[in-house]
């Protein structure tokens, strides 16, 4: 789960005087655990109402998965589910009362869901075939999903303690990951890959009455179509979708009826961009996490709407993957991300300067959750 803020200026005149800044995070960063592996399978996070991170997530080491939730005095961790499946996917969003809601897939097993009651974790199963699962919970308590169900892209939605399922798209790929988002009206927008002489990019978005459609970016040959989409709306419900190109990471904004596609500047390259998420800070701008190769780093690239900013907040020798941002009511960065069988959590706390910006605008804060 992420989480998205509208920033509201009270005053017009404010915007007039004050030119988008550049806003700047200091990070700091903390291992939750480690599982004596080289790798990895997935992880996801959200954060409460008070701000306080919670994580998904599995190892390659036992295929367990498990839910980590930080307290006052460190991470409190617990396995989700039995021993005997073999985890993979998973996706997590908090629903109201603080309540964790996750999407996991099981090797053989397909996709499933777990929900968390106050007291003990409930689940139900979507059947064989599934993959690659995303969810999200409305501020009503609605939980929405989507997922892979043997080529056709799913959408899901929990009424009344019962699932109702829809066909989005059936000509996607199997075993490719799927994103969804909910704007301001509570309504789902998915994004996915669709894959056959060539690889799509694609959108989709319920309105209130019917389902559309369209192609964000069409790549011919090879190269693309894998890796992980990530989906981000921004004050005016538009969307911004991150995903891996032909020669590495692509960034799409919805604009004046189009899809505007750029690149990062030298965020190029085999594999870059292959783990990615996208969430929107204030005046709109788009905060991407992304994986470097060789060296092997961890990326965080930010667009004003008129340039790229980007700092390496992670280097090393081993491997940075399967990442996950949400932001709290603070305007803070909250990340999951996976370094060679660590699980790494960091914060990005907006600088005084930052902060003395939002105190002057006198910003206003308005929270939407996503995944």
């Amino acid at each position: 789960m992420r989480e998205r803020l509208i920033w509201i200026f009270p005053l017009l005149i404010v915007g007039l005087f004050f030119p988008t800044p550049a806003w700047a995070l200091d990070w700091t960063f903390e291992t939750v655990h480690t599982s004596g592996s080289y790798y990895a399978f997935d992880t996801s996070i959200a954060v409460d109402d008070a701000g306080r991170p919670s994580m998904s997530y599995v190892f390659e080491t036992d295929h367990i998965l498990r839910y980590a939730s930080q307290t006052d005095t460190g991470w409190d961790i617990q396995q989700v589910g039995s021993d005997n499946a073999s985890y993979s996917c998973t996706s997590m969003d908090m629903g109201p009362g603080n309540r964790p809601h996750v999407v996991y897939a099981k090797y053989m097993q397909g996709m499933g869901y777990a929900a968390w009651d106050g007291s003990q974790w409930q689940f139900t199963d979507f059947g064989p075939s599934t993959y690659g699962g995303s969810v999200a919970v409305g501020n009503d308590g609605t939980v929405h999903t989507c997922f892979i169900d043997n080529g056709v892209v799913k959408y899901g939605v929990l009424r009344d303690s019962v699932w109702e399922f829809k066909d989005i798209d059936t000509s996607s790929t199997p075993y490719r990951p799927t994103t969804i988002a909910l704007d301001s009206a509570g309504h789902p927008h998915l994004a996915y890959w669709r894959q056959s002489w060539t690889s799509k990019v694609m959108y989709a978005a319920w309105d209130g009455s019917a389902w559309t459609t369209s192609v964000v970016r069409e790549h011919s040959g090879g190269g693309a179509g894998d890796g992980e989409v990530a989906l981000a709306l921004d004050s005016r419900d538009s969307p911004h979708i991150t995903y891996c190109g032909v020669n590495g990471l692509e960034y799409a904004a919805f604009s004046d009826g189009g899809w505007e596609v750029q690149g990062v500047p030298e965020a190029v390259g085999s594999g870059v961009g292959f783990y990615s998420d996208i969430v929107i800070g204030p005046d709109d701008q788009a905060w991407i996490a992304l994986n470097y190769r060789l060296p092997d780093q961890l990326w965080f690239a930010s667009w004003d709407g008129q340039a790229w900013s980007v700092d390496v907040l992670d280097s090393g020798s081993s491997p940075i993957g399967y990442i996950s941002m949400a932001l709290d009511a603070q305007g803070q960065v909250h990340m999951s991300y996976w370094r060679a069988g660590d699980m790494v959590y960091g914060l990005g706390v907006p600088e005084p300067a930052t902060m003395s910006l939002l105190a002057v605008g006198g910003l206003a804060l308005i929270r939407r959750r996503r995944k």
